[in-house]
């Protein structure tokens, strides 16, 4: 009866530790050039973490109900604008595809940062080949080489003539692109491990294999070194490929170019946290988001909590014989509104009471003024999204988020999560998109402002 007893513990030994060793061995997705590396408990965060008894700080009255949101945002997004399951265009690649930039020969166009949203949701998603598939596709197309750094051209688009991706304008950055990418990378090696792809693109000469950890250090190299601008008291992020316009082209002076919604802090501050823990050089992080914040201080509209889409270092309007340029709007309109959802993120993750005031400001002002969305400097409405919902959803959700984070009662709060939700419009496929335009852009808005209120916008690292 020992025996059998000694005999029987003897193999219940040798089938955990038979177990233990599969469940730890490396795996490789179905795409043969995507391969799983250094996989182990340190290193990984669990999908649970999505979990509903699990939430940040700030959320929802019903955590559980965005979440549901959020996921049927996240599948009609997904099947209407990564290809190759968008809709109006079948290709062979996995970028994500925005219709409204169209060319002759084009049905629209893939820019950097629609990889950039198409990543992030994909890792809050838990949708690891999603996040692979871009990541790899964004490498191939788009990726460049410029001396020693690597970044992201900022547009390309399908040529139906010659049945084939090109890119718009080679070696032209935008810098909000690669912020969002290198954290998306960190969360991603933290979440699911340090994940290795193949790459092979002999057109822009991006070849080899590359992990998440190595291309998130070489993103934050670019960032820090061509994409920040130290030359000034206050540091700030520039745009990448555009710094300066100047008189010889036409404008009234020579202007450094700010715009306040790639002044991603969040992120700045994660590429410090990721430095530090993977015992990295460290940069002057903090000294960036300080400056960044003194300089969206400057815009006349910032004691209301507003931003331009662009203005000056001095935050002075861009100008030609004395008039405003469409393409610099002062106000803030469709590049500025995701400032909000920026700061709301900021507060949610670090809430060192950086960006109370800016929050404060913003949330007095908009309850008092939300039939609006979008502001002139001074206040007034850009335009009123009642009349002209071009841009409504995605507005909506992104003053949603800084609510959220905000001291307001929570009638106020949930007045914008409602508001959103009324913007919903179900696609007939299971999915959500939202009303007033089907562009990957305010869907990914609402998407990103959604999982915020669910309480699972986390910072992953």
């Amino acid at each position: 009866m020992k025996k059998k007893s000694l005999f029987l513990l003897i193999m219940m030994l040798v089938f955990q530790l038979s177990f233990y060793n599969c469940s730890n061995d490396s795996t490789t997705n179905s795409d043969d050039n995507i391969t799983q590396e250094d996989n182990n408990n340190d290193n990984n965060t669990s999908s649970e973490d999505n979990s509903s008894d699990e939430f940040t700080k700030y959320h929802s009255e019903n955590p559980d109900e965005m979440w549901d949101i959020a996921q049927k945002l996240w599948k009609h997004f997904k099947n209407t604008f990564i290809v190759p399951n968008a809709s109006r265009y079948k290709g062979d690649n996995w970028l994500v595809f925005d219709y409204y930039n169209t060319y002759a020969n084009s049905n629209g166009a893939f820019t950097s940062e629609g990889v950039a949203y198409g990543m992030m949701l994909a890792l809050y998603m838990d949708d690891k080949e999603t996040f692979d598939n871009i990541w790899k596709d964004a490498e191939k197309y788009l990726g460049w080489n410029q001396g020693d750094y690597f970044f992201y051209s900022w547009i390309a688009y399908y040529d139906r003539d010659y049945e084939q991706v090109v890119v718009k304008q080679p070696g032209v950055p935008a810098s909000d692109a690669e912020i969002d990418i290198a954290a998306a990378l960190i969360m991603a090696y933290k979440r699911w491990g340090n994940t290795e792809i193949e790459v092979n693109s002999p057109l822009y000469g991006i070849q080899g294999k590359i992990t998440y950890k190595d291309r998130a250090k070489s993103l934050i190299e670019t960032i820090w070194n061509k994409f920040t601008n130290r030359d000034f008291d206050d540091w700030y992020i520039n745009p990448g490929g555009m710094q300066q316009l100047t008189q010889s082209a036409g404008y009234d002076e020579d202007y450094w170019v700010v715009n306040p919604s790639y002044f991603i802090l969040a992120n700045l501050k994660l590429f410090k946290d990721f430095e530090e823990g993977e015992g990295l050089e460290t940069h002057s992080w903090n000294t960036l988001i300080d400056g960044c914040i003194n300089i969206m201080k400057k815009y006349p509209g910032y004691e209301k909590g507003l931003q331009p889409d662009w203005m000056d270092y001095e935050g002075e309007p861009i100008l030609k014989d004395g008039n405003y340029v469409d393409n610099y709007k002062y106000d803030m309109y469709k590049d500025a509104i995701r400032v909000p959802w920026r700061i709301a993120t900021y507060k949610l993750w670090y809430d060192d009471g950086k960006v109370d005031e800016y929050i404060n400001n913003a949330v007095n002002y908009v309850w008092d003024h939300k039939e609006g969305l979008y502001y002139k400097y001074d206040g007034s409405y850009y335009l009123d999204y009642q009349d002209k919902p071009i841009f409504d959803g995605g507005g909506v959700a992104m003053w949603s988020t800084l609510f959220c984070v905000s001291d307001v009662s929570s009638d106020k709060k949930e007045f914008w999560v409602n508001a959103l939700k009324d913007k919903l419009v179900d696609d007939g496929d299971g999915g959500y998109y939202v009303s007033g335009n089907r562009r990957y852009y305010e869907n990914a808005l609402a998407t990103f402002a959604a999982i915020l209120l669910s309480g699972r916008y986390k910072k992953l690292y």
